[in-house]
């Protein structure tokens, strides 16, 4: 990592020490950092700049003209990019010496000599000639290899629908490509099984990277089928393999003729329609139920739309017992905000919500409890407004485990009722009831039960709708730690620094959970601008007071010097424990 480089180059002794009420610290001289190596990041493409990103993984290689080896850690990608632009991002360290001065800078992207470009998309050449400043440079490889599809529909290759009709939603068969595909191309897909007729099917890309298949007339029931599909391309033309998946058909389901002594779950449409028949059902001989999903349900009202499964159960010798329930769970669509079960009223024509309808996020079926089979699908109400858009967070950062912090959340479109969501990685960390102002304000308390880390905040709307651009927010461990500067590498009083003399630095930090790993940056800039780095990874207790020191040998040069230190869980993840620190001193 280029963070472990950095620290092996600082010629700097630290000394980690727990201080207790009567502790004391030690501090190590520190000779001036020497040059630092040329640093890179950027975007890498396939097949033109601006095009499709390279996937995660890609590897990224370095070389000066001559090289034989890649110089220093080859990265891999992770949305598109190697390292990245913010100041805490990881880059691509090329250390070099005079010698090597001017030599071409060669990227290789997976062992294939990559295009570079700039920030704009301009072709450039680079050079090797460290500045002390990271480089973007963009880079762009040839599309010489086939997509790589996998399949993510159906879930279940057992008891698929016989009818076209009911290959809707995640019944469908669906291909996710590692890249665009090219949508203008037309593949040849067909269903065959032994005895029965081939059954053409219909291809569609839903979007660019996703290739899907619904067969254009119904399939037998209880079959063994074979679906096959070709001629998938992407944008440069490279055509995949031939893709083929087994899977059988069923309509009916089998009930054995008793009286359940369990619950009985059944289940339709490749797992996306479940059914519980309650202990104590009485099963007659030659019963049957059966469950057809429809692709053209009865017409939903002004205000709902379909969310979701839509089936018509059909029942035959199966007698419930007095008060008991039928348990329904049906898949929601994976866009789905707040969905509902709902059922069709033949005498009213009309759809009515089922009572205690609940949606699992994490399952994403939508469940309730039935007296009766009938037409029932998943509805939701249709948006009653635009999304909301989160704009600005204050303060941007707080203390965790703190009560009683309030947070204002500003942007547009904001409805009575709403929560507050904080996201970790992308998935839901916690979602808090927010104070409603006005459209574009609303407050929250911060749980005490989160825990630091970098977060992002987004509103949801009571209507189901969340903000897609979420804004970030830093929950720090502790407080902001103070930063001592004593004069002479053992200083511990406060007094006149000399230029070209020693000084020592003392970074008093406390936090509220502990750390494995912690990593304390101290840097001290001199009036050119030119740093001084001390660095030291351990563990750091809660609750304890831990004095970090480091001792600076200075430049005989007279002014004005800034020192700062940075607190961090390590290495790895270099996500800030405390505020950033900063002090100034001046030397004679």
């Amino acid at each position: 990592m280029r963070n472990r480089k950095l620290a092996a180059i600082v010629a700097v002794a630290l000394l980690l020490q727990a201080i207790a009420a009567f502790g004391s610290t030690a501090a190590f001289a520190v000779e001036p950092l020497p040059l630092m190596p040329a640093a890179y990041y950027g975007q890498v493409f396939i097949g033109s700049y601006g095009g499709q990103l390279a996937a995660d993984g890609a590897t990224v290689e370095i070389y000066l003209t001559g090289d034989t080896a890649p110089r220093g850690e080859q990265m891999q990608t992770v949305g598109g990019w190697y390292g990245g632009p913010g100041g805490f991002d990881p880059k691509y360290e090329v250390s070099g010496t005079d010698a090597d001065k001017d030599k071409q800078v060669i990227f290789k992207v997976n062992g294939k000599i990559a295009a570079t470009y700039d920030a704009s998309g301009k072709p450039v050449n680079i050079l090797f000639n460290p500045t002390g400043d990271a480089v973007r440079v963009d880079l762009v490889v040839s599309d010489t290899e086939p997509p790589v599809l996998t399949r993510t529909k159906p879930a279940s290759l057992k008891g698929l629908p016989c009818q076209a009709a009911g290959y809707t939603g995640d019944t469908v068969f669906a291909w996710s490509a590692n890249e665009d595909l090219d949508t203008a191309a037309t593949p040849a897909a067909v269903f065959s099984a032994s005895g029965a007729p081939d059954v053409q099917g219909v291809v569609t890309f839903p979007n660019a990277s996703t290739v899907q298949v619904v067969p254009a007339a119904d399939l037998q029931p209880g079959t063994s089928y074979t679906l096959t599909l070709t001629g998938v391309k992407d944008k440069a033309g490279n055509e995949a393999g031939k893709l083929q998946v087994q899977f059988t058909t069923t309509f009916q389901a089998p009930l054995t003729p008793g009286t359940l002594s369990a619950d009985l779950p059944v289940a339709f449409a490749g797992g996306q329609v479940e059914l519980t028949l309650p202990a104590g059902t009485v099963v007659d001989s030659g019963a049957s139920l059966s469950a057809q999903t429809l692709a053209q349900p009865p017409a939903v009202p002004t205000g709902l739309k379909v969310a979701g499964q839509v089936v018509s159960f059909t029942a035959q010798g199966i007698s419930l017992p007095q008060g008991a329930k039928l348990h329904l769970r049906l898949k929601a669509n994976a866009d789905a905000r707040a969905p509902y079960i709902y059922y069709f009223n033949e005498g009213t024509q009309a759809w009515e919500k089922v009572a205690g309808s609940k949606y699992d996020t994490s399952t994403g079926f939508v469940a309730a409890d039935l007296d009766h089979l009938s037409v029932y699908g998943v509805l939701e109400a249709l948006p009653s407004g635009p999304a909301p858009i989160v704009t600005a967070v204050d303060p941007a950062s707080a203390v965790a485990g703190q009560s009683g912090q309030t947070i204002t959340v500003t942007g547009q479109n904001f409805q009575d009722g709403a929560q507050v969501v904080l996201l970790q990685d992308g998935q839901e960390a916690s979602a808090v009831n927010a104070v409603y102002s006005d459209s574009s304000r609303v407050t929250f308390t911060l749980p005490d039960s989160v825990p630091s880390g970098v977060y992002t905040v987004a509103v949801r709307n009571p209507d189901g709708q969340q903000s897609a651009e979420a804004v970030a927010m830093v929950l720090y461990a502790g407080q902001k730690p103070a930063v001592n500067v004593y004069p002479g590498v053992r200083g511990t009083q406060p007094g006149q620094v000399q230029a070209g003399g020693g000084v020592r630095v003392e970074v008093p930090v406390q936090v509220g959970q502990s750390y494995q790993n912690a990593l304390v940056i101290i840097r001290v800039d001199d009036p050119d601008e030119k740093p001084l780095y001390g660095s030291v990874e351990g563990p750091l207790p809660a609750n304890t007071t831990l004095k970090y020191s480091a001792s600076f040998n200075l430049p005989g040069k007279a002014g004005t010097y800034t020192v700062k230190a940075y607190v961090w869980d390590g290495w790895q993840t270099m996500n800030p424990i405390v505020p950033a620190s900063q002090a100034q001193f001046t030397a004679q």
